[in-house]
């Protein structure tokens, strides 16, 4: 082998181990990236017996206005996703409720920071349970970002109108089931 190709090849490796050094550096260090966020209005807890468990409606997004879930019959309520993340080695997301009705008030919302199992229940509305987090590892070695995806759970509350989007949801998720309200077709 010439000289030139040695070289060349010397080079070769010693780029390739420091991209690798890198990029494990990067994944090392996002396991400790810490972020701040507040409850409002709920309080953090995990089921008894069967945490990752869905009785209600399953909803699986990115961090976005597609992460948008209208939970209620007039489209006023609002569950989004946000920070789906890897933080101190566990992955995480934070969901937050909302009532759009103008003008805004912050005490008819509720938001928590959950790692997968977790639940809160927003009052009057339902509970949330964070169910999984699919981190983007590629987008996280490459960019430092990515498109990480959470799936979470919401169960309405005793007595709260669903919209028939979460009810042809809930029949198509859980179809031996019966409905503890009137389907989107018996209504009209």
């Amino acid at each position: 082998m010439s000289q030139r190709k040695r070289v060349l090849l010397v080079f070769v490796i010693a780029v390739t181990l420091l991209a690798s050094i890198i990029g494990a550096r990067l994944i090392y260090l996002s396991g400790f990236v810490t972020y701040e966020h507040r409850l409002r209005n709920a309080h953090v807890f995990t089921k008894k017996h069967s945490p990752l468990s869905c009785k209600g409606v399953t909803h699986r997004a990115a961090e976005s206005h597609d992460g948008l879930f209208y939970v209620d019959s007039e489209r006023k309520i609002v569950l989004n996703l946000a920070k789906i993340r890897i933080e101190r080695w566990q992955k995480r997301a934070a969901i937050v409720g909302s009532n759009m009705t103008l003008p805004f008030d912050e005490n008819d919302s509720a938001a928590a920071d959950l790692a997968p199992g977790e639940s809160f229940t927003y009052e009057g509305v339902g509970t949330i349970t964070l169910l999984n987090v699919e981190i983007d590892w590629v987008g996280l070695a490459l960019s430092g970002e990515g498109e990480n995806i959470a799936t979470y759970c919401f169960e309405p509350a005793p007595g709260f109108k669903v919209s028939d989007e979460y009810k042809s949801r809930y029949e198509k998720e859980h179809p031996n089931e019966p409905l503890p309200w009137p389907s989107p077709t018996e209504e009209q």
